[in-house]
């Protein structure tokens, strides 16, 4: 399966645009879709533009309600949610903790433990993982913990802008940089497996 992996895309006019001319079998989006969330019901006409057959999508810290609310709407969230596609479980988890900066889109300790999938779908990176942000680390100490027990085959986040990168391991971890300055990932699983990954910019 290729996933094709973006994030951050804080309202690029042409981000539809931009990713159609990837080929992949599965769209990720990290969050950050529209920024502060603008443009008004950006994210419908961006959703409603790809040609992707299939997309999981979560929402940003700098996505408010409204924006959550339209990709349930869209049938592509996977907030919250642990959903099979090819035989491989994906967790979403998107907004922040209640401890950074969000727009209402907000997860806690409970939410954390809920992910039991393959692959984990993020805004705000694990603790300690892609996650530094100048001379801090902005990541999660509730996601860095639970992975530690459940071992994901891949993490995927965003909103550390400058983290952009790969972590390889027993779990392989991916930041594929802000789509607004036209960065993105492709990803390879065979089976259960990281098969491939390249960070691309358009």
């Amino acid at each position: 399966m290729k996933l094709v992996v973006v994030a951050d895309i804080h309202g690029r006019e042409d981000a539809a645009e931009l990713i159609n001319s990837v080929e992949g079998d599965l769209l990720v989006v990290c969050g950050d879709i529209t920024h502060m969330g603008r443009p008004e019901n950006f994210e419908i006409s961006f959703i409603k533009d790809l040609k992707f057959k299939k997309i999981f999508a979560v929402p940003g810290n700098c996505d408010p309600q409204s924006v959550l609310k339209n990709l349930e709407k869209l049938g592509v969230s996977i907030h919250k949610r642990n959903v099979v596609y090819e035989g491989i479980t994906f967790s979403g988890l998107g907004g922040a903790d209640p401890y950074s900066f969000n727009l209402g889109v907000v997860f806690n300790e409970r939410d954390v433990k809920n992910m039991s999938g393959d692959v984990w779908v993020l805004h705000q990176p694990p603790y300690m993982h892609l996650d530094l942000a100048g001379y801090r680390h902005a990541g999660n100490q509730w996601i860095a913990n639970h992975l530690l027990r459940k071992k994901p085959i891949l993490v995927l986040s965003g909103h550390i802008h400058e983290a952009r990168g790969v972590e390889e391991g027993e779990t392989t971890f991916i930041n594929p940089g802000p789509l607004r300055d036209g960065y993105y990932a492709i990803v390879e699983l065979s089976g259960k497996k990281v098969k491939n990954v390249e960070l691309l910019r358009i």
